[in-house]
């Protein structure tokens, strides 16, 4: 762990300014927070874009598998489908937990460079494949006790770690970084 890099709970903060601070694709953002229906392959797009500015086609039957996440009351119950997502081309378990994180944000949230190294303190480093799954799952259970000691709403954590990690880590590079900058060269 690096002496430079800033996690959540080094230091008294207020949380909540993050929150305000967080303007990511702030109206696509706002839409699909507020998307209470089952998704197609509609929202599916809108939120692949949202993440990562790619597409990805979903299976018919994964994405009704997924439509039942909305009502699960723990992440143990995506297990299944988490796994046929992963095996989904183009889906990486940050994309696949953007999926999970706007049906159902209580129980879900996105992982990705940012969020994880304020919460670790680290670069992430995710394996790929079913191994992604526990990372997760273990990702999860941090996020929500760091959640807990913090007084930070679980549903709003991904944002305000994305935010925090934006605003006290920059000019730190994220893993892979240094590779996106020997291929451009």
């Amino acid at each position: 762990m690096s002496d430079k890099v800033k996690k959540i709970g080094d230091e008294k903060e207020v949380y909540d300014d993050y929150l305000k601070k967080y303007n990511f694709q702030k109206r696509l953002t706002d839409k699909l927070d507020n998307y209470d229906k089952d998704f197609s392959q509609d929202e599916i797009n809108e939120i692949t874009l949202w993440k990562v500015n790619r597409y990805a086609k979903i299976d018919p039957a994964v994405l009704t598998d997924l439509n039942k996440i909305r009502g699960a009351k723990s992440f143990d119950e995506a297990r299944n489908v988490i796994l046929k997502l992963l095996k989904t081309p183009g889906v990486q378990m940050p994309m696949a937990s953007t999926y999970l994180r706007f049906l159902n944000p209580n129980v879900f949230q996105i992982i990705d460079k940012r969020a994880y190294r304020a919460l670790f303190g680290d670069n992430l480093k995710e394996p790929k494949g079913e191994k992604a799954l526990g990372f997760y799952f273990n990702y999860l259970t941090e996020l929500r006790k760091k959640c807990v000691e913090q007084n930070i709403n679980f549903k709003d954590a991904d944002r305000i770690f994305y935010q925090f990690d934006k605003d006290k880590n920059k000019g730190l590079k994220l893993s892979g970084d240094e590779k996106k900058k020997r291929k451009k060269t």
